[in-house]
Protein backbone atom coordinates (compact mmCIF):
# COMPACT_ATOMS: atom_id res chain seq x y z
CA UNK A 1 0.00 0.00 0.00
CA UNK A 2 1.56 3.48 -1.05
CA UNK A 3 2.53 5.65 1.87
CA UNK A 4 1.42 8.58 0.12
CA UNK A 5 -0.10 10.27 -3.33
CA UNK A 6 2.04 10.15 -6.43
CA UNK A 7 1.91 12.90 -9.06
CA UNK A 8 -0.66 11.35 -11.54
CA UNK A 9 -2.87 11.08 -8.06
CA UNK A 10 -2.88 14.29 -7.25
CA UNK A 11 -3.25 15.67 -10.54
CA UNK A 12 -6.42 13.31 -10.66
CA UNK A 13 -8.00 14.53 -6.84
CA UNK A 14 -6.95 18.12 -8.65
CA UNK A 15 -8.90 17.90 -11.55
CA UNK A 16 -12.18 16.03 -9.89
CA UNK A 17 -11.78 18.73 -6.83
CA UNK A 18 -11.73 21.65 -9.69
CA UNK A 19 -14.31 20.10 -11.51
CA UNK A 20 -16.71 20.07 -8.46
CA UNK A 21 -15.92 23.93 -7.84
CA UNK A 22 -16.40 24.69 -11.10
CA UNK A 23 -20.11 23.63 -10.97
CA UNK A 24 -20.79 25.20 -7.74
CA UNK A 25 -19.66 28.62 -9.25
CA UNK A 26 -21.82 27.96 -12.48
CA UNK A 27 -24.42 27.76 -9.76
CA UNK A 28 -23.99 30.86 -8.37
CA UNK A 29 -23.48 32.69 -11.71
CA UNK A 30 -27.20 31.77 -12.46
CA UNK A 31 -28.21 33.33 -9.34
CA UNK A 32 -26.72 36.83 -10.05
CA UNK A 33 -27.57 36.71 -13.40
CA UNK A 34 -31.03 36.42 -11.83
CA UNK A 35 -30.35 38.85 -9.49
CA UNK A 36 -29.35 41.40 -11.97
CA UNK A 37 -32.31 40.99 -13.95
CA UNK A 38 -34.65 41.54 -10.65
CA UNK A 39 -33.11 44.03 -8.18
CA UNK A 40 -33.62 47.78 -8.56
CA UNK A 41 -30.90 49.51 -10.87
CA UNK A 42 -30.03 51.46 -7.77
CA UNK A 43 -26.20 52.61 -8.69
CA UNK A 44 -24.74 51.36 -4.83
CA UNK A 45 -26.36 47.31 -5.86
CA UNK A 46 -25.04 47.27 -8.92
CA UNK A 47 -21.86 48.33 -7.51
CA UNK A 48 -22.11 44.78 -5.48
CA UNK A 49 -23.43 43.39 -8.32
CA UNK A 50 -20.08 43.90 -10.07
CA UNK A 51 -18.14 43.35 -7.17
CA UNK A 52 -19.54 39.67 -6.95
CA UNK A 53 -19.14 39.22 -10.75
CA UNK A 54 -15.39 39.87 -10.35
CA UNK A 55 -14.53 37.63 -7.49
CA UNK A 56 -16.63 34.74 -9.62
CA UNK A 57 -14.31 35.40 -12.36
CA UNK A 58 -11.22 35.28 -9.94
CA UNK A 59 -12.56 32.24 -8.58
CA UNK A 60 -13.32 30.89 -11.94
CA UNK A 61 -9.96 31.66 -12.91
CA UNK A 62 -8.27 29.59 -10.58
CA UNK A 63 -10.73 27.04 -10.62
CA UNK A 64 -9.30 27.07 -14.80
CA UNK A 65 -5.70 27.45 -13.59
CA UNK A 66 -6.00 23.90 -11.51
CA UNK A 67 -7.87 22.13 -14.20
CA UNK A 68 -5.35 23.02 -16.74
CA UNK A 69 -2.18 22.17 -14.12
CA UNK A 70 -3.48 18.37 -13.65
CA UNK A 71 -5.25 17.92 -17.11
CA UNK A 72 -2.90 19.69 -19.37
CA UNK A 73 -6.01 21.00 -21.87
CA UNK A 74 -5.69 21.06 -25.06
CA UNK A 75 -6.52 24.16 -27.28
CA UNK A 76 -9.91 24.06 -29.35
CA UNK A 77 -8.57 26.53 -32.03
CA UNK A 78 -10.76 28.58 -34.15
CA UNK A 79 -9.83 31.57 -36.34
CA UNK A 80 -10.64 34.37 -33.54
CA UNK A 81 -10.67 38.04 -33.59
CA UNK A 82 -7.95 39.15 -30.65
CA UNK A 83 -9.01 42.82 -30.47
CA UNK A 84 -12.75 42.11 -30.09
CA UNK A 85 -11.39 39.21 -27.28
CA UNK A 86 -9.43 41.89 -25.15
CA UNK A 87 -12.54 44.38 -25.33
CA UNK A 88 -14.78 41.71 -24.24
CA UNK A 89 -12.17 40.50 -21.56
CA UNK A 90 -11.53 44.30 -20.24
CA UNK A 91 -15.75 44.28 -19.99
CA UNK A 92 -16.27 41.68 -17.67
CA UNK A 93 -13.24 42.56 -15.46
CA UNK A 94 -14.49 45.22 -12.55
CA UNK A 95 -11.92 48.08 -12.13
CA UNK A 96 -11.22 50.07 -8.95
CA UNK A 97 -12.33 54.35 -9.66
CA UNK A 98 -8.63 54.33 -8.98
CA UNK A 99 -7.15 51.81 -12.05
CA UNK A 100 -7.49 53.89 -15.76
CA UNK A 101 -7.17 51.56 -18.41
CA UNK A 102 -5.57 52.63 -22.03
CA UNK A 103 -6.30 50.28 -24.85
CA UNK A 104 -4.08 50.74 -28.42
CA UNK A 105 -5.66 48.11 -29.99
CA UNK A 106 -4.32 47.78 -33.87
CA UNK A 107 -6.96 47.75 -36.94
CA UNK A 108 -4.84 45.65 -39.42
CA UNK A 109 -4.88 42.50 -36.85
CA UNK A 110 -5.66 39.55 -38.81
CA UNK A 111 -8.13 36.63 -37.73
CA UNK A 112 -5.62 34.06 -35.57
CA UNK A 113 -5.98 30.34 -35.11
CA UNK A 114 -6.13 30.35 -30.78
CA UNK A 115 -8.42 28.95 -28.31
CA UNK A 116 -10.82 31.94 -27.27
CA UNK A 117 -11.86 30.33 -23.47
CA UNK A 118 -7.92 30.01 -22.92
CA UNK A 119 -6.60 33.04 -24.48
CA UNK A 120 -9.17 34.49 -22.35
CA UNK A 121 -8.17 33.01 -19.22
CA UNK A 122 -4.69 34.49 -19.74
CA UNK A 123 -5.68 38.33 -20.75
CA UNK A 124 -7.38 37.97 -17.16
CA UNK A 125 -4.74 36.57 -15.19
CA UNK A 126 -2.48 39.61 -16.53
CA UNK A 127 -4.68 42.41 -15.89
CA UNK A 128 -5.76 40.86 -12.35
CA UNK A 129 -2.31 40.89 -11.88
CA UNK A 130 -1.66 43.74 -12.85
CA UNK A 131 -4.43 45.93 -10.62
CA UNK A 132 -2.65 43.81 -7.78
CA UNK A 133 0.24 45.59 -8.53
CA UNK A 134 -1.20 48.78 -8.24
CA UNK A 135 -3.25 49.16 -4.98
CA UNK A 136 -2.79 53.06 -4.72
CA UNK A 137 -4.34 53.23 -8.27
CA UNK A 138 -2.63 53.68 -11.93
CA UNK A 139 -2.82 52.78 -15.27
CA UNK A 140 -3.24 49.40 -16.75
CA UNK A 141 -2.33 49.95 -20.94
CA UNK A 142 -3.29 47.24 -23.39
CA UNK A 143 -1.78 46.94 -26.93
CA UNK A 144 -2.15 44.94 -29.69
CA UNK A 145 -0.05 45.51 -33.24
CA UNK A 146 1.43 43.13 -35.85
CA UNK A 147 5.07 42.69 -35.56
CA UNK A 148 5.47 41.21 -39.09
CA UNK A 149 3.70 38.71 -41.44
CA UNK A 150 4.13 35.77 -38.66
CA UNK A 151 3.65 37.40 -35.48
CA UNK A 152 1.08 39.52 -33.56
CA UNK A 153 1.51 40.66 -30.38
CA UNK A 154 -0.10 41.34 -27.36
CA UNK A 155 1.51 43.35 -24.34
CA UNK A 156 -0.34 44.01 -21.14
CA UNK A 157 2.05 46.79 -18.94
CA UNK A 158 1.42 48.54 -15.81
CA UNK A 159 2.55 51.63 -13.84
CA UNK A 160 3.16 49.35 -10.27
CA UNK A 161 6.72 48.53 -8.87
CA UNK A 162 7.76 46.40 -11.59
CA UNK A 163 9.25 42.84 -11.32
CA UNK A 164 13.03 42.29 -10.30
CA UNK A 165 15.50 40.77 -13.02
CA UNK A 166 16.58 38.52 -10.70
CA UNK A 167 12.23 37.26 -10.61
CA UNK A 168 12.01 37.61 -14.51
CA UNK A 169 11.84 34.21 -14.78
CA UNK A 170 11.38 32.75 -11.76
CA UNK A 171 7.42 34.43 -11.91
CA UNK A 172 6.57 32.02 -14.50
CA UNK A 173 7.43 28.80 -12.84
CA UNK A 174 4.82 26.39 -11.27
CA UNK A 175 4.01 27.25 -7.49
CA UNK A 176 6.22 30.54 -6.92
CA UNK A 177 3.87 33.00 -5.98
CA UNK A 178 4.55 36.80 -3.53
CA UNK A 179 1.34 37.10 -3.01
CA UNK A 180 -0.44 36.27 0.39
CA UNK A 181 -3.04 34.85 -1.68
CA UNK A 182 -2.74 32.99 -4.48
CA UNK A 183 -1.37 29.35 -5.29
CA UNK A 184 1.34 30.71 -7.83
CA UNK A 185 -0.09 28.97 -11.05
CA UNK A 186 -1.44 32.25 -12.73
CA UNK A 187 1.79 33.03 -15.05
CA UNK A 188 2.67 29.48 -15.04
CA UNK A 189 -0.64 28.54 -16.71
CA UNK A 190 -0.01 31.70 -19.11
CA UNK A 191 3.43 30.64 -20.27
CA UNK A 192 1.96 26.79 -21.14
CA UNK A 193 -1.25 28.15 -22.65
CA UNK A 194 0.69 30.80 -24.97
CA UNK A 195 3.53 27.75 -25.83
CA UNK A 196 0.69 25.29 -26.69
CA UNK A 197 -0.41 27.90 -29.30
CA UNK A 198 3.38 28.27 -30.66
CA UNK A 199 3.76 31.60 -28.91
CA UNK A 200 6.07 33.26 -26.07
CA UNK A 201 5.14 35.37 -23.22
CA UNK A 202 8.09 37.39 -21.83
CA UNK A 203 8.26 40.44 -18.91
CA UNK A 204 10.47 42.83 -18.87
CA UNK A 205 10.32 46.80 -17.51
CA UNK A 206 7.32 48.83 -18.66
CA UNK A 207 7.99 53.03 -19.62
CA UNK A 208 7.58 53.87 -16.16
CA UNK A 209 9.17 51.13 -14.28
CA UNK A 210 6.13 48.98 -13.85
CA UNK A 211 5.58 45.59 -15.73
CA UNK A 212 5.18 44.95 -19.61
CA UNK A 213 3.89 41.33 -20.00
CA UNK A 214 4.38 40.46 -24.27
CA UNK A 215 2.95 37.65 -25.90
CA UNK A 216 3.78 36.69 -29.12
CA UNK A 217 1.24 34.46 -31.50
CA UNK A 218 1.55 33.41 -34.51
CA UNK A 219 -0.55 34.28 -37.14
CA UNK A 220 -0.53 30.72 -39.28
CA UNK A 221 -1.31 27.89 -37.39
CA UNK A 222 2.59 27.04 -37.69
CA UNK A 223 4.50 26.44 -34.51
CA UNK A 224 1.98 25.59 -32.57
CA UNK A 225 4.96 22.33 -31.22
CA UNK A 226 3.25 21.26 -28.09
CA UNK A 227 0.36 19.50 -27.77
CA UNK A 228 -0.42 19.45 -23.60
CA UNK A 229 1.85 21.25 -20.64
CA UNK A 230 4.52 18.07 -20.92
CA UNK A 231 5.52 19.67 -24.44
Amino acid sequence: MKGRFDAEDLKLIISSAAHELRNQLGVMRNSLYFLKLVLPKEESLRRHLRIMEHQLNVCDRIVFELQSFARGNKPIIELTNLNQLVRETIESFYFPEEIKVKMSLSDDLPFIPLDPYQMRQVILNLISNAVQAMPDGGELRIRTYKANSRRVILEVEDTGPGVPNEMKESIFRPFFTTKPRGIGLGLYVCRKIVEMHGGEIECEDGEEGGALFRIKLPISGEGRLNEDFGG
